[in-house]
């Protein structure tokens, strides 16, 4: 979600927050007992955290500049619906629909934490009727690609920048880079932001012939922790990668000056910065347009694995769970549905082909 248009270009920042707003904030997610409050904060995961104080950093700088002596009442009082309802216009105005949906219900998660004595369903009301008016959206079961249909041809990808005599190492790189970020999506769909902080020797390492992804909770969307091997059909990439291109794009000079340090990050940006998960995002969106003529996101790739698991292999939907890093079981019982939906619409189309040869 970018809100960079809203307002200025940064939210009110934390050091800026009022005493009380600060001091509840920073106290929602101290180590507490068993008898901790249902608003408090202590399980949530790290980006959750900073998306949810980015929603609300927003929300006090539009008081600060709209409103300012709302600032020196309590964060509980502070909204109403005729104030949140100015606010979403505000919103609207900057960025979509969508995105203004989503900062809603971070900032209603945001109030919870500070005031979680106070009910504030009204706020989720008004961002379900606020989704009401976005655009319709696109049919997202027309978007996902079998993900062996995916590795297949991400690994020819592969194969034909290793082969092309007629690509500088750098570009050699950049395909090779490109097509294993794209299979091992396929393969194990890591959120974006997991996938861009894998760091070479840490949380994704060699242990013998084998590459092996350890992602800790802190580091998680829901907390847990998540493992995997890397697939033996992409091991000998990995290790080219490794030995060879990913040094090709460390030494490569930054193009708008000094660049942030590479470090021990496994991916690496074209001008060897690493690369971000905003970075890695519009480039799995720009390969599989070209690979597939398909607007497939990175977060599509979950929904293609647990979507194919279900008409595959419908009784082992519950690995679904642990492939995806779920933290619980429905989240991943609603693609089982989605493949049940899909495959009979296949079989009525069936029937309505015999009738018609008939």
């Amino acid at each position: 979600m970018n809100l960079s248009g809203v307002g200025q270009k940064q939210g009110l920042s934390l050091a800026a927050w009022p005493d009380v707003d600060r001091d509840l904030w920073e106290g929602a997610f101290a180590p507490r007992s068993i008898l901790d409050e249902v608003g408090s904060g202590v399980g949530l995961a790290v980006n959750t955290r900073r998306r949810l104080a980015t929603s609300y950093a927003f929300w006090l700088r539009w008081l600060a500049e709209t409103r300012a002596d709302e600032l020196q009442r309590p964060p509980a009082v502070r909204p109403t619906p005729a104030m949140l309802v100015a606010y979403v216009d505000h919103l609207v105005s900057r960025v979509s629909v969508a995105s203004a949906v989503l900062h809603l219900r971070g900032l209603q998660t945001a109030f919870r934490l500070l005031a979680p004595e106070i009910d504030w369903k009204w706020v989720g009301d008004i961002a379900c009727r606020l989704d009401q008016r976005r655009p319709p959206r696109p049919n997202k079961r027309a978007r996902l690609t079998a993900p062996a249909e995916v590795t297949a041809v991400a690994i020819k990808m592969i194969d034909e920048a290793l082969s092309a005599d007629s690509m500088t190492a750098y570009e050699r790189a950049i395909q090779l880079r490109d097509g294993l970020i794209i299979a091992m999506l396929a393969a194990r769909p890591l959120r974006r932001s997991a996938m861009a902080g894998l760091i070479v020797g840490d949380t994704f390492r060699a242990q013998g012939e084998r590459y092996l992804a350890c992602i800790p909770p802190t580091q998680s969307k829901t907390n847990i922790h998540l493992e995997f091997t890397l697939p033996t059909n992409l091991e000998c990439y990995m290790r080219h990668y490794l030995a060879v291109d990913r040094h090709v794009l460390a030494r490569r000079p930054g193009r708008r000056g000094p660049r942030p340090p590479s470090g021990s990050f496994l991916w690496l940006a074209n001008d060897g910065s690493p690369m971000t998960p905003n970075a890695l995002y519009k480039m799995v969106v720009r390969r599989m347009h070209h690979l597939f003529g398909k607007h497939q996101t990175p977060h599509l790739f979950r929904d293609a694995a647990a979507t194919w698991i279900a008409i595959l292999s419908p009784e082992q939907v519950r690995m679904t769970r642990s492939i995806l890093g779920h933290s619980q079981l429905r989240t991943s019982e609603r693609h089982y549905n989605h493949a049940h939906m899909m495959e009979a619409g296949r079989r009525f189309q069936g029937v309505i082909e015999k009738l018609r040869e008939g």
